[in-house]
């Protein structure tokens, strides 16, 4: 036979000019042909290279090629070329159905000994694979190559022995390797395989193919693999290995594919004890899916030591891919948190705590969002049962946190997310405590103010959620903050200390204890003025005009003003958080920082808060602060002039609804003369700055100071200028009659509407000089408070204003002597404070 000559680069096997390219477009069959020559002699060079393919040494292929592979002329080439020549004919001839035809069959003999195939047909079919590789894209060869590679129960006992797999896998490669996207049957065929026998595809002879073939489950080449060390090969196996499922489409088909065969394994019985569902799930946690699958079964295998070293390389799979916001991810995120590692598992060198440790670390660190959801694992763990785990755990976030974001302040966003979602604030107020006690590192001074932080998420739900979420944080803050004074309050000495003794102790042991709690006093300040601007720039605005009542209550609560069974103290506890409550009031200071606030939310409309209602706040603030002050010398100090003018505001009657009043000089009574009480006490610490200005500008606020120098003393307030009762009450009543007026030509409604709840209330105050005499009760109440703040004797003592001296100057000795003589029984450094001439006068003048 006569031998044909393969085709010049121009020309087809016809000598003429190449017309294929058009016909053969879709399979490509002309752009490989370079070197066919049936007449080359099969040397074992020749063999080793169709074998290796891509230049790596196959050994499965070798050994079929040392089994089989003679001389050419042992071959009996005329005689045994007829596949070779009828392959060269069909293509010659452009017949691509004959060709296919002709490949099925080489096929279908091979397939018939899977073990030991046929040593022509099978080189054969390499040596066209190197030559013409994509004779093998024809349709009913690629079905048939397909085929081999069918994971049958069938094949089990035959395993080790099938070539066929190994030799399809090659086949294929060749054929589609420089397609720029493989078909969707490879993936299939590789899902079927790796749920059921796993015949080929663990398979050093299939490495190359399945590698490619992994890509449509990751674009990453690096981690598009069961296991990442596996594509770590050669440079030639490196270089062949590309995305071959670019295309969104198939990508998504892939991965139905893909979750079909997981969810098919997983109704297998006993699957945690299957190694097949360690290797798919690390195979596809490029889903998110999977991840959740895989993180919520993790616990079982790294706590066996047969399975940790894949499990590990899984868990590590998993946090690579795992960096976003959905909900499955965090669903990802929670599994691993609630992850619990026995301390034996060999693998792990008794160091699980670690190990976990490093774990959390790497979460945290990931997104802020992750640390979060972290303190929130543990801490409501720590809610439903408590134990040393969930500590750690709150611990090792915490340390782990950036540092744009302080421990305390993280987990005051875990804790407000809780108090929204979570009815059992008791018991979230309980584990916080606990935590609180535990990791010292924690500052509850800095948590409360943490916890009254602008908080958006509370803008979404409706006015009765947010007002009850406000509540709860409200009573979390006060809460927590005693818990700031607990180390002091189970110290009997200390407590003594700074009991109303009004002397300051000299105990040695108390020099360590004292700068402490003066340092966590300033805090509580600070916590105080931080409290009130939430309330002014947060909580009032969404609240509503009405819900004045709840704003009040609110104020009062975190200025540590309402009764202390508001508070929730714990019972088992003693009298320690009692102590603690007292501490933390104490501390509470009235500067007039603090009283301009409270001032601001009375007098102002845009705040739900009445005028009275903020009187009785500053009272409380101001009587408490100058019984603290005896001890703790600051709480009510103030200088500002303006501050007793901006007090007094809040006794101011205004009638609703009208921008100009028509009476600006208009005062409620009892407000008014309420403000002059603390007036009265706030002069009397502030004695050279406020008592000098209310004594100069507020006549009746002078006569309560005489009244406390000369101790009531009638003839001590002989030279007060104050208006008589008589001329008062005319003035009052001109008042009225001029807003009934005004309502009824003004306003066109009814006087008596309006003004019923302010009649006979309503004082009008003189233009010039504000001069009223103060009613009896006011004096009374006055002459009952004095003994508890000791503000006699403070005016008395004041030297720069001498308010002393200024009370005597306006009387003669025989007029001034009685009240003088009732006052230096009980200060006698009083007599040395007078005129001197009224020193020698007052040592001739007789004893009362």
């Amino acid at each position: 036979m006569k031998r044909q000559h393969p085709p010049d680069d121009d020309e087809d096997g016809r000598g003429k000019p190449k017309a294929r390219e058009d016909q053969a477009q879709a399979l490509d069959l002309n752009a490989t042909p370079r070197g066919f020559d049936l007449n080359a002699p099969f040397s074992e060079e020749e063999g080793q290279e169709w074998i290796a393919g891509s230049g790596q040494e196959d050994a499965l292929h070798r050994e079929i090629f040392k089994q089989h592979l003679e001389p050419a002329a042992d071959l009996g080439i005329d005689e045994d070329l007829d596949i070779l020549h009828s392959i060269w004919s069909a293509w010659t001839q452009e017949n691509w159905q004959r060709l296919d035809e002709i490949l099925e069959s080489v096929l279908d003999e091979i397939s018939r000994f899977p073990s030991s195939p046929p040593r022509y047909q099978y080189l054969t079919c390499f040596y066209i694979s190197k030559k013409l590789p994509n004779a093998f894209c024809l349709p009913r060869t690629y079905k048939a190559l397909l085929s081999f590679l069918d994971s049958s129960p069938s094949e089990a006992s035959t395993k080790k022995q099938n070539f066929l797999p190994g030799f399809s896998c090659k086949l294929l490669f060749r054929a589609f390797n420089e397609k720029p996207e493989w078909p969707l049957e490879f993936v299939q065929a590789y899902l079927d395989d790796a749920i059921n026998l796993r015949n080929w595809v663990d398979s050093e002879h299939c490495k190359e193919f399945v590698a490619n073939i992994l890509t449509s489950f990751d674009e990453d080449l690096t981690v598009g693999t069961e296991d990442p060390s596996d594509v770590k090969g050669d440079t030639a196996q490196q270089c062949s290995l590309k995305n071959r499922y670019p295309g969104d489409e198939i990508r998504q088909k892939a991965k139905a594919e893909f979750m079909q065969a997981l969810n098919h394994l997983l109704k297998v019985p006993l699957i945690k004890e299957n190694p097949r569902i360690l290797r798919m799930l690390t195979l596809g946690v490029n889903y998110e899916e999977v991840r959740v699958i895989a993180s919520s079964m993790m616990e079982g295998w790294l706590n066996t030591p047969f399975h940790f070293r894949r499990a590990k390389l899984l868990l590590d799979r998993v946090l690579h891919f795992t960096n976003g916001t959905t909900m499955k991810d965090f669903e990802t995120v929670a599994n691993i948190l609630s992850l619990r590692l026995n301390q034996g598992v060999s693998q792990m060198k008794n160091a699980s705590t670690s190990f976990y440790t490093e774990l959390v670390i790497q979460i945290v660190q990931k997104r802020p969002e992750y640390s979060s959801l972290a303190l929130k694992t543990f801490l409501t763990a720590e809610l439903n049962s408590t134990g040393p785990h969930n500590m750690k755990g709150i611990s090792v976030v915490l340390k782990a946190l950036p540092d744009s974001l302080s421990p305390e302040r993280a987990l005051a966003l875990v804790i407000k997310e809780l108090v929204l979602s979570d009815d059992h604030v008791g018991r979230l107020q309980e584990a916080v405590t606990r935590v609180l006690k535990q990791l010292k590192e924690i500052s509850p001074c800095l948590l409360c103010r943490a916890l009254l932080e602008p908080w958006d998420s509370i803008l979404q739900q409706q006015d009765s959620a947010r007002q009850s979420w406000f509540k709860q944080v409200i009573e979390l803050s006060c809460h927590f903050l005693i818990q700031a004074a607990t180390p002091f309050s189970s110290d009997e000495k200390f407590l003594v200390a700074i009991s109303a003794t009004g002397k300051r102790s000299r105990d040695e042991s108390l020099k360590e204890i004292l700068p402490l709690f003066k340092d966590l006093s300033m805090k509580i300040m600070t916590f105080q003025e931080e409290a009130l601007t939430w309330c002014v720039d947060v909580l009032s605005s969404q609240l509503s005009a009405g819900d004045c009542k709840f704003f009040t209550t609110a104020v009062q609560k975190l200025m540590f003003l309402e009764p202390v069974e508001e508070y929730n103290l714990s019972s088992s506890s003693g009298t320690v958080e009692l102590n603690s409550f007292q501490l933390v009031a104490f501390s509470m200071h009235a500067s007039e920082e603090v009283l301009a606030r409270i001032i601001l939310m009375g007098i102002s409309n845009q705040f739900p808060m009445q005028q009275e209602d903020a009187l009785h706040i500053i009272e409380k603030l101001v009587w408490r602060a100058a019984a603290s002050d005896k001890h703790a010398f600051g709480t009510l100090f103030a200088d500002s002039l303006q501050l007793p003018a901006a007090i007094m505001k809040l006794s101011s009657f205004y009638l609703p609804s009208v921008s100009r009043q028509p009476l600006p000089q208009l005062v409620i009574k009892d407000l008014y003369w309420r403000s002059c009480l603390v007036i009265i006490v706030i002069a009397a610490y502030n004695p050279a700055t406020i008592g000098k200005s209310v004594w100069e500008n507020f006549p009746s606020v002078r006569y309560l100071l005489q009244y406390l120098i000369t101790e009531g003393t009638k003839s001590g307030l002989s030279a007060a200028d104050i208006l008589e009762d008589k001329e008062a009450v005319l003035n009052d009543i001109k008042a009225e009659e001029i807003l009934d007026s005004f309502l009824i030509k003004e306003l066109e409604c009814e006087p008596t509407n309006v003004m019923e709840p302010w009649k006979g209330n309503i004082m009008l105050l003189n233009t010039q000089t504000n001069r009223r005499k103060p009613p009896t009760y006011i004096l009374e109440e006055l002459k009952d408070i004095e003994p508890s703040y000791d503000l006699g004797r403070r005016i008395r003592s004041c030297t720069e204003p001498s308010f002393l001296c200024n009370t005597v100057s306006s009387q003669d000795f025989k007029e001034a002597w009685e009240w003088i003589q009732k006052v230096a029984g009980k200060q006698p450094e009083v007599l040395g404070m007078l005129p001197c001439d009224w020193q020698v006068t007052s040592f001739s003048a007789p004893k009362l």
